[in-house]
């Protein structure tokens, strides 16, 4: 296996792991405000841990959205500038697929999940996910969906995020099937990997974190790539 570095901090928890060969080595962090204290001294850490330096590196990978506009700026520019500094490829990895991993990794369940995050301003961070290959693979683009049209989504699978206080009210919502997942570090590195061996990566200058929320409102993944075009 690939030695990677990934670094999640879409939310309010902030987790870095390093995969090298068979071994994982990981740390984590929750509370917002306190990510950028704690970031760079992870990444000391997990290299020390595992014996190795930044050029040791095959790649660097992050969370890239959507999420906390500060959060995933975070994890973008440190991955961006340690990439830059030792020369080697960065890997974006959306943070809803992030989640869809866990989902896979901590309940052992194959079946396809809808993953809802709070977008805050009345909006919702919205993927639909599919285990292929032991890896969480998108049905749909990740998308911004206001309030109101989430009130036709078809809530007929498991869902899991952090927004069951919002889709409490929601007609066709279950509590029942809804499971609470933070997005975790670990769960870039397998997601990553595949990027890796895919040739799927982008260099320090190119990588960007992709926010859904652009100028005119709702734009999936797809569109908002389009538009750099």
């Amino acid at each position: 296996m690939s030695t990677i570095l990934a670094i999640e901090s879409s939310a309010s928890l902030c987790s870095l792991a390093l995969s090298i060969g068979d071994k994982v080595f990981s740390r984590e962090q929750h509370g917002q405000r306190s990510h950028t204290q704690f970031m760079l001294s992870f990444v000391d850490e997990l290299l020390h841990e595992a014996n190795i330096s930044i050029n040791d590196l095959d790649a660097l990978a992050f969370s890239a959205g959507p999420g906390s506009f500060t959060g995933i700026r975070l994890a973008a520019s440190t991955a961006k500038a340690l990439a830059f500094a030792a020369q080697i490829p960065v890997i974006p990895v959306s943070s809803l697929a992030i989640m869809a991993q866990g989902y896979y990794r901590q309940e052992k369940n194959d079946s396809h999940c809808l993953v809802i995050t709070d977008a805050r301003m009345d909006e919702l961070y919205v993927g639909r996910y599919a285990l292929q290959g032991l890896l969480a693979q998108p049905i749909a683009d990740d998308a911004l969906v206001s309030m109101a049209d989430a009130q036709e989504l078809a809530f007929d699978t498991v869902i899991i995020g952090d927004a069951e206080p919002l889709l409490g009210p929601m007609q066709h919502f279950s509590a029942a099937d809804f499971i609470s997942i933070a997005a975790h570090a670990i769960d870039i590195l397998p997601l990553a990997q595949e990027l890796l061996l895919n040739g799927e990566t982008e260099t320090a200058l190119e990588a960007e974190a992709i926010y859904l929320r652009g100028k005119d409102g709702w734009k999936t993944s797809a569109q908002q790539l389009a538009d750099k075009t």
